[in-house]
């Protein structure tokens, strides 16, 4: 699964996103049919060993056909200045995750000491069931940002094209907070 990783991130640069979720797709479906097939046939564990193979060589091979292997396969000189550049962008993305994962995780320290840990767990797993589709929006979102040259005005990389066009009108934002909102921005 990770040769696949830069291939699907030229195609999330390119905002092809149709033949990641393809790919996506199709892993998943291989993945869900070879494991069950698996069990029914007596495999036990290893059914599951199986599907994740299936489903990572159907991703791999649908992603590394739908990009020319120059753009992720090519070695390229490194530079002084880039690693410069990079070492400080990781550095901020860093310390941002840090604090994301605070700030989203402080509220199950004050649970589990008021409630227990059984009740803990079970506002967990509601939490998480209810910040998945978010989630997954959102972070396919956040690859195509990570990609923009103009990160004051990440807009322009998201949604290009004239203020009128319908892809511009129709903007999804991940909102943060617990309630996992999605808003259409229509007034630019």
């Amino acid at each position: 699964e990770r040769v696949a990783f830069m291939p699907e991130r030229v195609l999330i640069r390119d905002m092809r996103f149709g033949r990641v979720s393809a790919a996506r797709f199709g892993g998943e479906i291989t993945y869900t049919a070879v494991s069950v097939a698996g069990a029914v046939a007596g495999w036990g564990g290893f059914a599951i060993i199986a599907g994740n193979l299936a489903r990572s060589t159907v991703r791999l091979v649908a992603l590394v056909q739908a990009v020319a292997w120059r753009d992720w396969l090519e070695p390229a000189p490194l530079r002084r200045r880039t690693l410069r550049e990079l070492g400080g962008y990781g550095l901020i993305l860093s310390a941002s995750s840090l604090a994301t994962f605070g700030a989203r995780r402080w509220d199950n320290l004050l649970v589990t000491s008021f409630f227990g840990p059984a009740v803990a767990g079970a506002y967990t797993l509601a939490y998480n069931l209810a910040d998945m589709s978010t989630t997954q929006v959102g972070e396919v979102q956040g690859r195509a940002w990570m990609h923009c040259d103009t990160p004051h005005e990440w807009w322009r990389c998201v949604a290009p094209g004239p203020p009128g066009d319908a892809r511009r009108r129709f903007l999804l934002l991940r909102t943060r907070g617990r309630s996992g909102v999605i808003r259409s921005v229509w007034n630019w």
